[in-house]
């Protein structure tokens, strides 16, 4: 009985991790070098990294990145994430052509959300997987969520 119960704690556990889609940019704010981005899932001590790497359909390779600083993984589904909540310092992601939260490491990364700042005009989403889509701006250097909250 001890062995079932305990398998069962385990497999709530692997459940909580945070997967791809679950953190969406809101805002971008060209003119402060800044973004905003929601979890849509609790952090649970999950280590959150950002990076100007833009994943593709078949590929997502990441060469530099910085970490999410330590409070962010006590944070609940709703928080707005921006740069200060990252080890970035004021000359990191200057004008990025493409932002990317990932978790993982560098060498194997698992891309949560992403937008690219350099899209076509017209271009509006593009699914990389059936639970994730990248939302592609594109010649605008401020832009803000303003939809449905619930």
């Amino acid at each position: 009985m001890a062995m079932k119960s305990l398998l069962m704690l385990c497999q709530v556990g692997l459940a909580a991790a945070l997967s791809p889609g679950d953190c969406a940019f809101v805002g971008i704010y060209g003119d402060q070098d800044d973004f905003a981005l929601v979890l849509m899932e609790d952090a649970e001590g999950e280590v959150l990294s950002l990076t100007e790497e833009y994943p593709t359909n078949d590929h997502f390779k990441v060469s530099k990145s910085v970490v999410a600083k330590k409070h962010v993984g006590d944070a609940k589904r709703g928080a707005v994430l921006k740069k200060a909540d990252f080890e970035a310092d004021s000359a990191s992601f200057v004008a990025p052509t493409a932002l990317t939260v990932f978790t993982g490491s560098q060498e194997a990364p698992t891309p949560l959300c992403s937008i690219n700042l350099e899209a076509k005009q017209g271009s509006v989403t593009r699914k990389l997987s059936e639970e994730v889509s990248v939302v592609m701006l594109g010649l605008t250097e401020t832009a803000q969520y303003a939809g449905s909250t619930s």
